[in-house]
């Protein structure tokens, strides 16, 4: 009651997750890096699913929220062991603010994949809806220098400068939209977007610096390629996100 509040608790059916109930797991099989992933069944079976949290900066995974509602919110405790071993926790690039790179990101990533998600929603705070820049998001203001030859909606080139911005004035996070390389296929998970937007720590001063964090954090490839294991990069040529291997070669192709 005192987590969901009354209304929801007398209208919905509410289920507790138990991490060591195999009868109520489901075995997805294991991950890239020898993760077994034992999801909750409920979930898993669910036509509709829709996650719910705070994204705020980790001490290992990066960032909080998202992937981790499922991995570990719902997984089993043999899953949370594994993915709370060693091998990821002692690796250098699993630390507080960081993604590319990070395979305790990178891993809950994957398995929240194979679980599904159709919706996943996160707490924020908008700015004043005005186009008014939020104090906590110093980047707004900062242009790209040179624009980019995309903008992050169709027709708007070039783009050069950030005008506005989510922001959580208490989280210290901001909300920014950045250029990226044409769609190309119809899996939009697996390929720059025109409407890319995510959430950068409120320490960040510069658009350009915004915009690759953005970028190098997300899985994007080309038709054909298997599956989402490689990284955008951010051409600061142009300035602009790109397709993994596209960096520094002419634009448009």
């Amino acid at each position: 009651m005192e987590l969901v509040g009354r209304r929801i608790a007398e209208t919905y059916r509410i289920e507790n997750h138990f991490g060591e109930r195999r009868d109520e797991l489901t075995y997805l099989g294991e991950s890239p890096r020898g993760v077994p992933i034992w999801i909750n069944s409920h979930f898993v079976d669910a036509e509709l699913k829709i996650t719910t949290g705070l994204i705020e900066p980790h001490l290992m995974a990066g960032y909080s929220g998202g992937r981790k509602v499922i991995c570990p919110g719902i997984a089993a405790l043999e899953t949370i062991k594994v993915w709370h071993g060693p091998d990821f926790l002692e690796h250098p690039r699993a630390d507080c603010g960081i993604l590319a790179g990070n395979p305790v990101h990178e891993e809950n990533t994957w398995i929240a994949h194979q679980a599904g998600c159709e919706l996943v929603q996160v707490g924020f705070a908008d700015d004043d809806g005005a186009g008014g820049k939020c104090s906590s998001c110093p980047m707004v203001g900062s242009c790209l220098d040179p624009p980019s030859p995309r903008g992050p909606s169709p027709g708007q080139t070039p783009w050069s400068c950030l005008d506005n911005a989510g922001c959580n004035e208490e989280q210290g996070f901001c909300v920014v939209w950045c250029p990226s390389e044409e769609c190309l296929y119809e899996d939009s998970g697996g390929c720059p977007q025109n409407t890319e937007s995510c959430v950068v720590p409120s320490w960040v001063t510069s658009y350009e610096q915004a915009c690759q964090m953005c970028c190098e954090s997300r899985y994007h490839n080309r038709p054909g390629s298997p599956g989402h294991d490689q990284y955008a990069c951010w051409d600061s040529n142009i300035n602009l996100c790109r397709y993994p291997g596209d960096c520094g070669k002419p634009y448009p192709q």
